[in-house]
């Protein structure tokens, strides 16, 4: 064996060696990554199984064109009324936050813990038929509105 078959020898095996060395850590930053993507669904998921609201009663006031929306958490999770949805007649309305609002008549915050009632008023120039309330986690409750 000459020198000339050596070196090559020596370079196929280092090649060999810088490619393992990068395929091994591309597998274990996948792996990190992976379990951490588990680990936050299961977060999640944790979360959407302990959250629960119902609308206690909606109702549109004619004279004044004004919606209000009495619903309670029932759920173990504190609710982040900014990232609550409103849907009136399956259109979006903005978060709880972008309207009038009061969670056991405290206008100064922005979560609602369990079983406290937020009550909401928004602005409509029409009487809607259906609303929907959708916290964070995608749990969402329905109500027909009641005119008056």
């Amino acid at each position: 064996m000459g020198f000339s078959e050596i070196a090559v020898s020596a370079v196929l095996f280092s090649t060999f060696l810088l490619i393992a060395g990068v395929l091994g850590a591309s597998y274990f930053s996948y792996f990190d990554e992976l379990s951490e993507a588990k680990r936050i669904n299961a977060e999640i998921l944790s979360e959407k199984i302990h959250t629960s609201i119902v609308i206690l009663n909606a109702t549109y006031y004619a004279s004044n064109n004004t919606l209000i929306i009495r619903f309670e958490n029932r759920g173990d999770t504190v609710l982040n009324l900014d990232l609550t949805n409103i849907l009136v007649d399956g259109i979006f309305i903005g978060n709880v936050t972008d309207h009038t609002y009061a969670v056991d008549s405290n206008t100064n915050t922005e979560k609602a813990l369990p079983g406290e009632v937020v009550i909401i008023s928004i602005s409509l120039s029409n009487p809607p038929s259906k609303i929907a309330v959708v916290t964070e986690y995608g749990v969402a409750a329905y109500a027909r509105v009641n005119v008056q």
